[in-house]
């Protein structure tokens, strides 16, 4: 007997049709009005991506419309990527954005009881086209993965709760007293170098702050994480390209961020982050090297915490890592999960038995810490 399908789908395999027209409007649409929606979520984030990274690693579009028995709607922002390792070449089925996007889960129209989630991942790894031999999904909340394709992740992805604080010396007494010290005692000893500043671009100045970001802050981000055993994230295909356009575009319309901080006029420390109805999302800090001794992209944050509250911003996204400096602020952990499966049929099974057998155990990716 063929067992009873909860969802339904139809498939966009070219970006013209997953992110204009029909499909386009119904994801525009979602993304706007769903409670479970995050900012990678946003088709503007995702055609940036598309045009930068996903074109320099030839990431094929697998994106998803879903209907469930019950009406629920669900938009599946997923690419094949090819993965070139010492013996054979595997087709991956991922989130868009890879490790550059903090969350991957589905969108999903309302929050779904945990069977309806588990069948839309378990008949999606039947449905979805494209030729994957694996599929992996890092980055899930786990109120969307529940079933047994789903794994805790091992890193924290903490959220600081803004809403109803109202400044920053509030939060600050939430704290304790070496974290509260610490941070007014970074701050005076920027203060003794010169007049310290902190400003976030406005529309107007996207342009501006997009080639700051490639003539400042790719140099400085360089500078500190070349030498690194993880490298310079900065270094792999189209993503500088795809950070300069996320400001210029996103800043112009609202979506994104381009904060900076000044000490007697010159810049020590900046951060592109993202924008959205569910908070702002901290993303990629920097700071030069020779002023890593006042802490500057430390002070950075606070200052950009104070803008927060200052805005009525319900909650910061750290996401991936529960670096100290993060922890210091007494963030709340999500409860995060990896999603992972194998193709049905002799594909994924013969590369399942390759894994077990030949291929050493994966690691998730280092986490970067903005500050000395």
């Amino acid at each position: 007997m063929t067992p009873t399908r909860r969802w339904q789908f139809a498939w966009s395999r070219t970006w013209a049709d997953a992110l204009e027209g029909a499909h386009g409007a119904a994801w525009r649409a979602l993304a706007a009005s769903s409670p479970q929606a995050n900012a990678f979520h946003a088709p503007a984030v995702v055609r940036i991506w598309a045009d930068t990274v996903g074109a320099a690693i030839g990431a094929e579009p697998v994106v998803g419309r879903a209907t469930a028995s019950d009406g629920t709607e669900a938009v599946l922002p997923w690419v094949v990527v090819p993965h070139a390792g010492r013996r054979i070449t595997r087709r991956v089925l991922e989130p868009v954005g890879q490790a550059l996007f903090g969350y991957h889960d589905p969108l999903l129209s309302r929050a779904v009881e945990p069977e309806l989630a588990a069948a839309l991942w378990d008949e999606a790894r039947v449905a979805a086209p494209g030729g994957a031999q694996t599929a992996l999904f890092r980055l899930v909340h786990a109120d969307a993965a529940p079933g047994p394709m789903s794994e805790p992740v091992r890193e924290e992805s903490p959220v600081l709760e803004l809403a109803g604080t109202a400044e920053l010396d509030a939060l600050l007494a939430t704290l304790s007293r070496n974290a509260r010290e610490q941070v007014r005692r970074q701050r005076r000893k920027l203060e003794a170098v010169g007049p310290v500043a902190f400003e976030c671009a406005p529309p107007e100045r996207a342009a501006a702050a997009a080639a700051e970001f490639r003539s400042a802050v790719v140099p400085a981000y360089h500078a500190l994480w070349r030498d690194r055993a993880a490298g310079s994230l900065l270094d792999a295909p189209g993503v500088t390209e795809f950070y300069a356009r996320v400001i210029a575009e996103g800043v112009t319309a609202g979506w994104a961020q381009f904060a900076r901080l000044t000490v007697a006029g010159q810049p020590v420390a900046w951060h592109v982050g993202l924008v959205h109805r569910t908070g702002w999302y901290w993303w990629l800090p920097a700071y030069a090297a020779k002023h890593a001794d006042h802490s500057p992209g430390r002070v950075l944050l606070a200052e950009l915490i104070a803008r927060a509250i200052h805005d009525h911003v319900p909650r910061l996204h750290f996401l991936i890592g529960g670096q100290r400096y993060k922890l210091s602020w007494r963030p709340r952990a999500l409860d995060l999960r990896t999603v992972r499966w194998y193709a049905p049929g002799a594909r994924g099974a013969a590369l399942k038995l390759y894994d077990r057998v030949l291929a050493p155990s994966a690691t998730d990716a280092p986490t970067e810490d903005p500050d000395a």
